[in-house]
């Protein structure tokens, strides 16, 4: 029974380095960039396909459309939650990420003076096909 407890750890964190590994250089880009002191902000949950239960964590993204390059992000809560605050206004695109599935892009997110946050709903993750190696 301690061989399987100290086996699940390992790769409990075996999974949470590479994970780390994966999403660290897009978070130092993330955090160099200035979002700016817009007024919107931009919510929505995150799915998995399949068992549509949400997908802690995932990355969300809020980038230029024209040069494709985050502008501001955010990490979704344990329920698939995310909020994007203090949005300027203007057209953007949203990329949704986790290590596993596909990246889904919204397209066409329209930001403007009003104080309501702008809700994409439900974004929904399709499981990657990709194999490692």
């Amino acid at each position: 029974m301690l061989e399987t407890l100290t086996k699940r750890l390992t790769q409990a964190f075996a999974f949470l380095v590479i994970t780390w590994f994966i999403q660290f250089p897009f978070s130092v880009v993330v955090v160099a960039s200035d979002p700016g002191s817009g007024t919107g902000k931009i919510i929505g949950i995150v799915l998995d396909s399949a068992s549509r239960e949400p997908v802690e964590f995932a990355t969300v993204a809020l980038l230029d459309p024209a040069s494709g390059q985050p502008i501001d992000g955010t990490v979704c809560s344990e329920k698939g939650a995310f909020s994007i605050d203090k949005v300027p206004e203007g057209n953007f695109q949203i990329a949704v990420s986790f290590m596993g599935y596909e990246t889904a892009v919204v397209k066409d997110v329209t930001v403007g003076r009003r104080t309501d946050p702008v809700n994409l709903g439900t974004i929904v993750l399709q499981p990657s096909l990709r194999m490692l190696g």
